[in-house]
Formats: structure tokens, C-alpha cells, sequence
């Protein structure tokens, strides 16, 4: 018995101060409670409130998921408050921010609609290709390359993806060096054609083609 007696009154008093503790706890802090109504369900019921300061500070912050009630701890010596909604889906009435003092009620009733991303205008614009292909031909359109300064075939040719003249006047493509030359029908290939592909202007040519299984006959 005297050890009991002896005991107790410190059980007692230990628990005693630590209600005495969460008393001035719980009276540290405000509550109020955010009731969120979310207009369309579909959307991942999700967002961030952060509670600022008159300064703009943030103060505290409590992350929302799949809940329309909220209970946020509040500093009582700060009167005025600044409510944000954070979020990707939804955005509040008064553009996202709602200011409230500490008077007002603890319950604080907010809709969150779906938020509505406008984009500027694009404009999408269509241009022709300057290469085609028909079976084992391709075909360039020699004014998508001509430039300004562009007065030779073989400075032309060079502009063309494939193409390679080399200082010898020799034309290739691919590596491959071009073995049958054709100026509207003409063949070319037992002439000089280096001084063609040099004197003749780019000007008068209206495309080029490539033949891979070219036969005379």
C-alpha cells in the first residue's frame, strides 16, 4: 500500500500535465475547415492549398486528394489570410486566390471548375514537296533549291540530298557515280558534260531525275 500510495500522485500529476499540454496546444492554433466542391468528377480529384500571410508568405499548405473537407492549422495572431489553389485540373472562381480574415467563419466553401487551357493560335501551313518518288524514280523540283547565287547545274545538283559533283566535273548519287546523263531525252554521257554542268544556268532546268534501273531500250 505505501508503495501504491507512493506511485500514484505521480501517475497522476504525469498525466495531468500532459492534458494541461494539449490544452495550450490546441489552443495554439485555428482551425478552419475548406469545403471543396469539385464540379466535374471525372477529373483525379487533386490540389494543393497554401495559406499566405498578408506579406505573402506561406504559412502552411495542405495537399488534397480525393477529399471535399479540409482542416488546416492556422496561426490566430494573423488576422488577414490569402487562400491558393494549386492545381492542374481545376481552378476556383476568384482566380484561384481567396482572402479571408480570422473573424470570418471556420468554414470556408469553395467550387473548383475544370480548368481551361487556351492555346494560341497555330496556323499550319502546307507546302509541296520538292522530292517525290514513282516507282524506282526520283524526282527533284529544281526551283526548291535554286537560291540566290544558284547560276550553275553543278552548284545546283550540290543542293540536292544524294548529290555530289566532284572537281572533275563527275556526278554521282549515293556514292554511285551517274552513268547515263539525259537533257530532255539527249543523251549526254559520250560528251564533256563537266562543261555542261558548268556553263549550263540552273535557270533552265525544271527537274531532275533519277532513274535506279534506267534501260534504253
Amino acid at each position: 500500500m505505501k508503495f501504491l500510495a507512493t506511485v500514484l500522485p505521480h501517475w497522476l500529476l504525469l498525466v495531468m500535465t500532459l492534458t494541461a499540454a494539449t490544452l495550450l496546444k490546441a489552443q495554439k492554433y485555428r482551425t478552419v475547415y475548406v469545403k471543396l466542391d469539385f464540379s466535374d468528377t471525372s477529373l483525379p480529384k487533386t490540389c494543393t492549398l497554401l495559406f499566405r500571410d498578408s506579406t505573402g508568405k506561406v504559412r502552411t499548405h495542405v495537399l488534397v486528394h480525393n477529399r471535399k473537407l479540409v482542416a488546416a492549422q492556422l496561426d490566430p495572431l494573423i488576422d488577414q489570410w490569402r487562400l491558393d489553389i494549386v492545381s492542374v485540373y481545376f481552378e476556383a472562381d476568384s482566380n484561384d486566390r481567396y482572402f479571408f480574415s480570422a473573424g470570418q467563419a471556420d468554414t470556408i466553401s469553395l467550387t473548383l471548375h475544370p480548368r481551361i487551357v487556351r492555346l494560341r493560335e497555330v496556323i499550319v501551313s502546307s507546302h509541296p514537296s520538292i522530292v517525290s518518288r514513282v516507282g524506282d524514280t526520283l524526282q527533284y523540283d529544281a526551283a526548291g533549291y535554286k537560291e540566290i547565287g544558284t547560276r550553275k547545274v553543278s552548284e545546283l545538283l550540290r543542293k540536292m540530298r544524294g548529290f555530289s559533283v566532284g572537281d572533275n566535273g563527275r556526278i554521282t548519287f549515293n556514292g554511285r557515280e551517274i552513268s547515263v546523263i539525259l537533257l530532255d531525252g539527249e543523251d549526254l554521257t559520250g560528251n564533256d558534260y563537266k562543261a555542261l554542268s558548268e556553263n549550263l544556268s540552273a535557270n533552265v532546268v525544271d527537274k531532275v531525275q533519277v532513274l535506279q534501273n534506267y534501260n534504253p531500250n
